[in-house]
């Protein structure tokens, strides 16, 4: 009952937004060309990245898990960086490098990286981590010896991996190019970071909303809420398919087994090429390129100039909005992981299950509708009345609270999937053997369950707090004069005030999160060597 009224609390501002913030004069106000724009514009932007990497991320976990070749280990870790970066730093990197205004290799692009055709690909770029870690995780998985089975009949390794493995991992792939179309249509930082700055502005749902609801005007909310509409529609339909193709694969993936790899034939030798041209451009290219921008000591000419520390020193500046998100980040963490933790050690009825999957629902729908929902829900000034005499007022507009609350509320579902993910892994002999020896049920979850499981909660505390600290998408929209957050200060910084120290920001930002990573990384080496 605890956990199904922690669900209703946190989809309570959505619900609210939905049934008090409808206003008919947000039917004749809404501009119905530029919704079609902004919906048009959305799913041509979430189709074309879902596609270019569902191409590019098979290719390349057949060559990562499959083929033998010299620095293999250091080409998967720069293909999967990405997924530690929020992807509005190399949208800002990949503007330093390649804009016609200052950037390092002005021109040489055949097109804007301010277009269509440059947001999709820097925004394939970053996601796509998100499809190639789990796609070669299904290969490891999968039963070698129908591989070699193949390969004895005269296969050779590609078609021997095609015929063999590839129907196993399928349902894997096609889950994960709908989630990344789903991720691709919610997303806010790229698109409006390069878009606003193209000739021709590229306007999506996302930043539409955000741009209504900044400018304010009459019915601003509803008229934001009607342009979330189709986006929900997009996010809700991608999610419910891809949790129904994760669980249809064309066989059983068998008894995993140590592939031998093969040495490189001319084509998977063209494909590790191919990768690492795509990494450098995607990754190295962009992250230079900050660093060039934030030592420059003209930041208009980053390569020609000479090289300075002011724009690292001039940081002292967002020590306030960097030390409130740092305080974000780590409480909202923490409050997740203890949240999930206690939730998935605890049995589930019929309530919780039903309370779960709201809140992975939750999950799936679009984090500028989250922000907005509780901007509206704080912005109601909602009071309840106790006995006559005490009275209970919500003020929470333009406060530390509602952002915590909005991190929160997007990211629990992922926390209680992740901690049932790794009590799962936990084998019932060993708590058995401590209730058989006079344990509580409490006691045993704690120094079996709990114990066992520590490292995993503790990557997954690690994961959140890289994810929130600079976190966008919903802070740009419930930020207040005092609570701005770094994430906020860095888009500030790059878009109206100062590049230069926007890029020493992100330079500064991106390590934290590259050392953050290798940590994190270590340690699942560790705890399954």
């Amino acid at each position: 009952m605890i956990r199904l009224a922690l669900a209703a609390t946190l989809t309570a501002p959505l619900l609210w937004l939905a049934i008090v913030g409808f206003d008919a004069r947000a039917f004749g106000l809404m501009d119905y060309a530029a919704l079609w724009i902004g919906t048009r514009n959305t799913l041509i932007y979430a189709l074309s990245v879902a596609a270019i990497t569902g191409v590019l991320a098979p290719i390349f976990a057949f060559v990562l898990t499959r083929a033998r070749f010299a620095g293999r280990g250091a080409l998967q870790a720069l293909l999967t960086f990405p997924a530690a970066l929020p992807a509005v730093l190399l949208a800002m990197g990949q503007l330093d490098a390649w804009s016609d205004k200052g950037g390092l290799f002005a021109g040489a692009l055949p097109f804007a990286i301010t277009g269509p055709v440059g947001i999709v690909l820097v925004t394939a770029g970053a996601y796509l981590p998100w499809l190639l870690e789990p796609l070669c995780r299904a290969i490891e998985r999968c039963d070698v010896a129908l591989e070699e089975a193949a390969r004895v009949s005269g296969a050779g390794p590609l078609r021997a991996f095609v015929q063999a493995t590839w129907p196993l991992i399928r349902g894997e792939w096609l889950a994960g190019v709908t989630v990344i179309a789903s991720m691709t249509a919610a997303t806010f930082g790229v698109p409006y970071f390069l878009g606003s700055l193209a000739e021709k502005p590229f306007a999506t749902l996302t930043t539409d909303m955000v741009q209504i609801v900044s400018l304010s005007g009459e019915a601003a909310t509803a008229r934001a809420t009607l342009l979330a509409v189709p986006l929900v529609l997009f996010s809700l339909g991608t999610f419910f398919l891809a949790a129904r193709l994760r669980g249809k694969t064309s066989g059983d993936s068998g008894r995993p087994g140590i592939a031998v790899r093969m040495p490189l034939t001319p084509a998977t030798r063209a494909a590790v090429v191919i990768a690492w041209i795509f990494g450098v451009l995607s990754v190295l290219v962009p992250l230079v390129a900050l660093v060039a921008r934030a030592t420059a000591a003209d930041p208009s000419r980053p390569l020609s100039s000479a090289r300075s520390l002011a724009a690292f020193t001039a940081l002292a500046a967002t020590a306030a909005p960097f030390l409130r998100s740092i305080a974000l980040a780590t409480i909202s963490a923490a409050a997740i992981v203890l949240v999930a933790a206690t939730w998935a050690l605890a049995r589930e009825g019929r309530a919780a299950v039903a309370a779960r999957q709201s809140l992975t629902v939750l999950y799936a729908l679009p984090g500028t509708l989250v922000a907005l929902g509780l901007v509206f829900f704080a912005a109601s000034n909602v009071r309840v009345v106790l006995f006559d005499r005490v009275t209970l007022a919500f003020a929470l507009s333009n406060t530390l609270v509602l952002i915590a609350i909005a991190y929160v509320t997007k990211y629990l579902a992922v926390g209680i999937e992740t901690a049932r993910a790794a009590f799962a892994r936990v084998s019932p002999t060993l708590v058995e053997a401590a209730r058989l020896s006079g344990a509580s049920p409490r006691t045993a979850a704690l120094h079996v369950t709990l114990a066992l499981s520590r490292p995993a909660l503790v990557s997954v505390y690690a994961l959140l707090w890289m994810t929130l600290l600079p976190e966008l998408t919903m802070s740009v929209l419930l930020f207040g004069p005092e609570t701005q957050t770094l994430g906020t200060t860095l888009f500030e910084l790059a878009t109206y005030t100062d590049p230069a120290q926007a890029a020493a920001l992100a330079v500064l930002l991106s390590a934290m999160c590259m050392g953050l990573h290798t940590w994190v990384g270590r340690r699942a080496m560790v705890d399954h060597g």
